[in-house]
């Protein structure tokens, strides 16, 4: 499975970095609270394809709540791909951008490939993507930053 498959076809995978990350966090006794929409909430609310009509800031809502020692977080879940690349398309830090105004908003990435994560703030992952690659995605045309796991390591 790759990024250039369909987003129905990469949706079907059933552990997912939101599925790591909650084990992270009951590993940790963190509380959480999922906040953005996922498939599930979107085919219980029956949204279809009126969720494309949706604001930015709504659509990009990051996935989750979390209440660590009474700091609240957002937390976007995001995976590296098998070569440990990850896409970081311009549409998504816009909307990023508007949530951080109100909570800082970090990013679980997790690596199928090595069996780990990185947790990172948007302001430095921003710092990070100017340096790396451009490129287009294939299936929406949407611009994105092509980021090396090994820059977020450094």
């Amino acid at each position: 499975m790759s990024y250039k498959n369909s987003y129905k076809d990469r949706n079907t995978i059933t552990v997912t970095s939101e599925t790591k990350f909650e084990e992270y966090l009951n590993s940790k006794n963190i509380s959480f609270f999922h906040f953005g929409f996922n498939d599930k909430i979107k085919n219980d609310m029956q949204i279809g394809n009126k969720y494309h009509d949706l604001n930015y800031r709504l659509k990009k809502q990051p996935d989750y709540i979390i209440n660590n020692n009474n700091n609240f977080y957002f937390v976007e879940c995001k995976s590296f791909d098998r070569n440990d690349y990850l896409r970081l398309k311009d549409c998504d830090v816009k909307g990023y951008k508007y949530w951080n105004y109100f909570r800082e908003v970090y990013f679980f990435i997790y690596s199928f490939k090595r069996n780990g994560y990185k947790i990172i703030s948007l302001d430095k992952l921003i710092n990070i993507a100017e340096t790396c690659e451009a490129q287009i995605m294939p299936d929406n045309n949407e611009p994105y930053k092509l980021i090396p796991l090994t820059k977020l390591i450094n």
